[in-house]
């Protein structure tokens, strides 16, 4: 073996190593993000599980509202564009059901929390689902991008020999997908 061989070989298998310690990393953090997440949900869910069985029992509803304040996104709170996906997403229209009127409307309260927790258990199941699609388009993401910076190195060099319109609309068309 020539030293131009074991230079090759060292440089690949270190290549190598670097990017399977990148995916590793990735992995794992994301992974401990998902079941971060998770379990916090479950928990905020289990409370609002307790805060629409207070409501419903006929305990102390002043108490279970100023809990659910706590719960809900106070975001929310006093928005002025109603009836929009952004209103609902951030619980404008709880805030303004228990803002609004001395008398709150507990059958519809309890209706708004049923749906904010099927909403969030949906979005939990289709966080954790597996997608194929997505890791075929992160690949293909980075393949063109190497693509085109190697288009653009290889355009460079064409442009310094001599111009001609294809290389020049190759050069151009690899810097902005570059971008």
């Amino acid at each position: 073996m020539t030293s131009e061989q074991i230079v090759s070989i060292v440089s690949a298998v270190g290549i190598s190593a670097i990017v399977s310690a990148i995916i590793t990393f990735v992995q794992n953090n994301k992974k401990n993000n998902l079941d971060f997440v998770t379990k916090e949900r479950s928990e905020w869910r289990k409370k609002l599980k307790e805060i629409l069985s207070e409501l419903s029992d006929g305990g102390d509803k002043n108490s279970a509202i100023i809990k659910l304040k706590s719960e809900i996104n106070p975001y929310g709170k006093n928005m002025e564009f109603k009836n929009t996906k952004t209103y609902y997403m951030k619980d404008g229209h709880i805030w303004d059901l228990l803002d609004g009127k001395d008398d709150v409307d507990f059958d519809r309260l309890g209706f708004y929390i049923g749906l904010l927790l099927k909403f969030d258990w949906e979005r939990s199941k289709s966080e954790v689902r597996f997608k194929p699609t997505k890791g075929v388009n992160r690949v293909m993401n980075f393949l063109l991008f190497f693509s085109s910076l190697y288009c653009i190195y290889l355009s460079s060099n064409f442009l310094s020999h001599k111009t001609n319109f294809p290389n020049e609309m190759n050069f151009i068309m690899s810097v902005v997908v570059f971008f």
